[in-house]
C-alpha cells in the first residue's frame, strides 16, 4: 500500500513475538495487533486480528463501494450519513471479530484467555476512521506535532485520567498492563471509532505498547520529523525500542496520508 511501512519485532527479552500487523491495500485499511494468553495463544489471537479483520470489513460493505468514494463538496447531510455509516461498519466489524476470538478461546482448553488488543485506520477517501480496543495506539503527526488520538483502555490509564498516579508512576505501578477493554473479552464491550478528516502532509503511526512504552512522545515525533520515508521511521523507532532493552514485542507501523483523494 502506498506511503505504508511496517516493523515488527519480539524486542529484546521476549522469546516469542506475539504482535501481528497488515496492510490491505484495495480496503485502504492497516491494524495492528498485540496478543495476549498463555502459550501460543497470544500470537494466534493477534493473528486472527490482522487477518479477519479486513475480511470483516469488506463481508460488511458488500457492494458497499460509496463508502469509499470521496463526498462531493457540497454534499452536505449525504456525507455526513456516509461517515456514520462507514463508523457503524468498523465498530460492528470489530465487535464480531471478538466475539469469534471468544469463541475460539472458550472452545479450546489450549486458547483459554485469549484475546488481543487492536488499533486500526481505515482510510476512506478524504477521512480516516481509526478503531481501537486496549493499549496498543494511533498518533497523528501533523504540522511537526505528535498528537495521541486514541485513549489507552487499562487500569493505569483510568487511573492517571482520575489523578491519582502520574504518567510516570503508571510506567512502574503493579496493574500496568491490566486492560479495561480487548479483542476476545466476554459481552459485546463498546468500540470507539473516531474520524479523522485528512490534510496535506498528515502522518499516522499505529504502534504496540512495545513502543510507547519504552519511547516518549518527543522522542516518537522527532524519529518521524527525522525521515521522509515511512520504512526508515519504523526502522529507528524499532531500533531505539531495543536500545532501551524493550521487555515487550515492539511493532510499529507508519503511513503518509498525504493529501485529500
Amino acid at each position: 500500500m502506498t506511503g505504508v511501512a511496517g516493523v515488527s519485532d519480539r524486542g529484546s527479552v521476549r522469546a516469542e513475538n506475539q504482535d501481528a500487523w497488515r496492510a490491505d491495500e484495495s480496503l485502504g485499511l492497516v491494524v495492528v495487533a498485540d496478543g495476549m494468553g498463555g502459550g501460543p495463544a497470544g500470537a494466534q489471537a493477534a493473528a486472527i486480528v490482522a487477518e479477519r479483520l479486513p475480511e470483516l470489513v469488506r463481508r460488511r460493505m458488500g457492494g458497499g463501494k460509496r463508502l469509499t468514494t470521496p463526498p462531493q463538496t457540497g454534499e452536505g447531510t449525504r456525507g455526513v450519513l456516509r461517515r456514520r455509516a462507514a463508523r457503524r461498519l468498523l465498530r460492528e466489524a470489530v465487535l464480531e471479530l471478538s466475539r469469534e476470538i471468544l469463541r475460539a478461546s472458550e472452545d479450546d482448553p489450549e486458547r483459554k484467555g485469549m484475546g488481543a488488543t487492536a488499533v486500526a485506520a481505515w482510510r476512506c477517501g478524504p477521512v480516516v476512521y481509526v478503531a481501537h480496543q486496549g493499549d496498543s495506539r494511533a498518533y497523528l503527526f501533523r504540522g511537526g506535532v505528535l498528537n495521541k488520538l486514541t485513549a489507552d483502555h487499562s487500569i493505569v490509564a483510568l487511573l492517571v485520567r482520575s489523578g491519582e498516579i502520574t504518567e510516570e508512576e503508571a510506567g512502574k505501578h503493579p496493574a500496568r498492563g491490566q486492560l479495561t477493554r480487548f479483542v476476545g473479552m466476554p459481552g459485546d464491550v463498546y468500540c470507539e471509532v473516531q474520524t479523522l478528516m485528512i490534510k496535506d502532509g498528515d502522518r499516522l503511526l499505529l504502534c504496540t505498547d512495545g513502543l510507547w512504552g519504552v519511547v516518549n512522545d518527543d522522542e516518537i515525533a522527532a524519529v518521524l520529523a527525522s525521515h521522509a520515508e515511512p520504512e526508515k521511521g519504523c526502522d529507528e523507532l524499532i531500533e531505539l525500542a531495543k536500545r532501551r532493552n524493550a521487555p515487550d514485542n515492539v511493532t510499529t507501523v507508519v503511513w503518509d496520508l498525504g493529501g485529500a483523494l
